[in-house]
């Protein structure tokens, strides 16, 4: 086993134990034989424990619900504008099919708010309003620390997640497809994120990080946006790795602050920069490039190019394997 092999595996199992998603699974139908609140879009006034454990709205079922409690939900359209504001686990059953549409008006699909701590997985969520540049609207709206988001397909939002002034949260397993300005946004003094093994696809901005540090952000597909990764702002300290950067239009990364493009051991995989005939030569054969690559913007070097794209561990990897190889 090559020393490219070797890193990448153990860095997968890192990401695996760092993530804190309760499993890889699209389905997560077991969850409800362990689960006390219930959401099913076709629950009625008959329903046994109608409005006390079993509900037909995502939100009330949170308002009734204890701090702590698991809320799984069905598959279904749900419409509604979430307010998290306590400690919850919320889970769709299947991605694909359990959908909280915010129906475009002025508004977030989901806001958590300070006071409130989630993990929300397996779910479509889109649509969120149209917000302007102090106004963003977002599929989720975090605004404190500790949120794991996982395993959720964001599309058709304004961005599909926007993160200001929180710290630690953990984003993995999403799909961010053709959100209108960016799939996610990380915005001023939002430090110390793991953002690993999402995909970025066919967005305006795939991912922005302004005015923030220590974050990282690594295993993700970059693939199709009009702008890859923006390091905006004054964000300086984070670590950028094993990610892969193929056919973003005006650029695949944007950066003139201080930040890490690999860990010492790899670093990305820019499809710009992998063949000799790009001039990326790996004369010992360890799927390192030669030489470094100069990240578009400023200074920084990417200074162990890779020259096979890194597994990336994602349910939704199939609608894009074929642009990636």
């Amino acid at each position: 086993m090559n020393r490219l092999v070797m890193v990448i595996f153990a860095f997968i199992l890192l990401a695996s134990m760092e993530t804190g998603c309760l499993n890889n699974s699209s389905s997560t139908t077991n969850f409800q034989s362990i689960n006390k609140f219930i959401v099913d879009i076709g629950y009625t006034e008959s329903t046994l424990g109608w409005n006390s454990t079993r509900f037909n709205s995502i939100q009330t079922a949170i308002n009734a619900a204890p701090e702590n409690s698991t809320i799984f939900v069905h598959p279904g359209i749900y419409h509604e504008n979430i307010i998290i504001d306590k400690n919850i686990t919320l889970i769709g059953e299947d991605a694909n099919t359990t959908i909280i549409s915010g129906n475009g008006i002025k508004k977030d699909v989901i806001q958590i708010l300070p006071k409130g701590r989630a993990t929300i997985k397996g779910f479509t969520i889109k649509n969120s309003g149209r917000g302007k540049y102090y106004h963003i609207e977002a599929g989720i709206n975090i605004r404190s620390n500790n949120n794991t988001i996982c395993n959720n397909f964001f599309v058709n939002n304004y961005c599909g997640i926007y993160v200001i002034y929180s710290d630690y949260n953990i984003v993995t397993g999403n799909m961010f497809y053709n959100n209108s300005e960016y799939g996610a946004y990380f915005r001023v003094s939002s430090d110390y994120n793991i953002i690993k093994n999402n995909v970025f696809y066919n967005n305006k901005y795939g991912l922005r990080i302004k005015g923030s540090t220590g974050n990282n952000v690594s295993f993700n597909i970059f693939l199709d946006n009009k702008y890859g990764l923006y390091m905006c702002c004054g964000s300086n300290y984070n670590t950028i790795f094993c990610n892969i950067f193929k056919d973003n239009q005006e650029w695949n990364v944007s950066d003139a602050y201080t930040n890490s493009y690999d860990n010492g051991s790899v670093g990305n995989y820019w499809a710009s920069f992998h063949t000799p005939s790009q001039g990326a030569y790996d004369n010992d054969s360890d799927g390192i490039v030669d030489r470094s690559y100069r990240v578009y913007g400023g200074r920084n070097h990417d200074n162990y190019p890779l020259v096979n794209p890194p597994s990336i561990d994602n349910i939704f990897l199939s609608m894009v394997s074929r642009k990636i190889t």
